[in-house]
């Protein structure tokens, strides 16, 4: 055998060292952002298994990176990719797309649509978006409430995706560029334009390039009501799909965008209480509930969420009374009296507390 044939003796020993490093980046990637769910390993295991890495290894790495969800009750089930491009973690990105063969236009898992390139244009997440636009990611593509990529890159704060921090201008400026150079639809209608989200956001740069480039600033905004209120139900729906996989964090994005389609209905500021104290934001939970029973003063379970928040805050005098607020209007229901006789004792213990400490 001629000697440019043949393999050197390190040469099996660098190949498996190098599936190994494939697999720990891999690995390492995935435990930044919160490990893989119970419910994806099925579907990564096949992925893995048709692959050309250390196939053994790579499954126990991600069997070790396993989460069940009522221990990670703010972890949102989006999938691995969409959770690396959210993040904007490109080695990960780069290997589960790379390596493991995932699809780029795949759907989050929950519920939502939404691809990889719109979790990382929402976020902001600018490399990512690059990488994926490259690899011929579908720019058009609409998650289920008829959102493209470009609508994202749009507004100034990631609603859906995986994170809830603000997206800066400058970001959502050089993610427009991207979409429009790799030709997005740049007047897709959804039913409002790139262009008139922009301008209800007040991003001026972002509605400055998008004239430049030719967008159609006269095309008609179509509010009607019937098209309004499908949306809303639809966000309602994911959000109570999303509560119901105690992913509240998830949900209170899905609320959030409903409140801003109708910010009038008491119940969705209801539902998103529920989800901030869920999630730990006591004051905003309060803030929520305060709004529901505002704007409905004669629906009991507002003083419920508004005791709950209180309870949390360890003000149990006022969730006491947010509590026997809601009682009055529904003297029979049983929650709100457990609620009540529970903030009552909390009450009673505290100022025992108080007092002991006064003493000494």
């Amino acid at each position: 055998m001629a000697s440019g044939s043949r393999r050197g003796p390190g040469g099996g020993n660098n190949r498996r060292r190098q599936k190994a490093a494939c697999s720990d980046i891999i690995a390492t990637g995935l435990r930044m952002f919160g490990g893989v769910s119970s419910e994806s390993m099925e579907q990564m295991t096949r992925v893995i298994e048709s692959s050309d890495c250390d196939r053994k290894r790579t499954i126990e790495k991600f069997k070790s990176l396993v989460v069940e969800s009522d221990s990670e009750e703010e972890r949102e089930n989006i999938g691995p990719l969409h959770d690396a491009a959210s993040k904007g973690q490109m080695d990960t990105c780069k290997h589960l797309v790379e390596h493991l063969g995932f699809d780029v236009d795949s759907v989050a898992a929950n519920g939502s649509g939404l691809t990889p390139l719109a979790c990382a244009v929402s976020n902001g997440k600018v490399i990512a978006v690059r990488y994926f636009i490259a690899k011929g990611a579908d720019l058009n593509k609409q998650d289920c409430i008829g959102f493209a990529p470009l609508h994202y890159a749009a507004k100034k704060a990631a609603v859906i995706c995986a994170t809830p921090e603000k997206v800066s201008e400058f970001a959502c400026l050089m993610c427009v560029k991207l979409l429009v150079k790799a030709d997005a639809d740049i007047n897709s209608v959804n039913p409002d334009t790139p262009l008139v989200i922009a301008t209800s956001k007040g991003l001026t740069e972002v509605v400055t390039y998008l004239l430049e480039v030719g967008a159609d600033a006269n095309i008609p905004i179509k509010h009607d009501k019937a098209s309004l209120e499908d949306r809303k139900a639809q966000l309602k729906s994911l959000g109570g799909k999303a509560v119901a996989g105690m992913d509240y964090a998830g949900a209170s994005k899905f609320y959030t965008e409903a409140i801003e389609l109708d910010p009038a209905d008491g119940t969705l500021y209801s539902n998103r209480s529920l989800c901030q104290l869920k999630i730990g934001e006591a004051r905003d939970a309060l803030r929520d509930a305060n709004e529901c029973t505002r704007l409905r003063p004669e629906w009991p379970k507002g003083y419920y969420r508004k005791g709950a928040a209180l309870m949390s805050l360890k003000e149990y005098k006022e969730a006491c009374d947010a509590f026997m607020d809601g009682l009055k209007l529904d003297p029979s229901n049983m929650d709100l009296q457990d609620a009540y006789w529970e903030a009552s004792e909390a009450m009673s213990k505290h100022s025992a507390g108080q007092s002991a400490s006064s003493l000494d």
